[in-house]
């Protein structure tokens, strides 16, 4: 409840989250055409991250009041393992444009 007022409100909030994750990726390979487009990625990861976040803790302490509740474990891992996965374009783009 401090979290998320139900599972459905969960379930919506992570099927937004995966929603800003795929519109994250799509700027794969030009994540600084432009001073504007790199704001809008800067935005969109903030977003991205915050959900992410929000997600992860929840399972985190879903864990940590119920041990025996290894799912909570499992997805917190696999959630971790997946914006890891598909947003690690960004550091190495980050760098290019440091360089530049």
């Amino acid at each position: 409840r401090n979290f998320f007022a139900s599972d459905k409100v969960r379930a919506f909030d992570l099927a937004a989250y995966n929603a800003s994750l795929k519109k994250l990726e799509g700027y794969k390979g030009h994540v600084a055409r432009s001073a504007s487009e790199l704001l809008t990625v800067l935005r969109l990861s903030d977003e991205v991250n915050a959900r992410f976040m929000r997600h992860y803790i929840y399972y985190y302490l879903r864990y940590a009041t119920n041990t025996k509740n290894d799912s909570m474990l499992e997805k917190q891992t696999r959630l971790g393992a997946e914006i890891e996965k598909r947003t690690n374009f960004l550091i190495h783009q980050f760098v290019e444009i440091a360089r530049l």
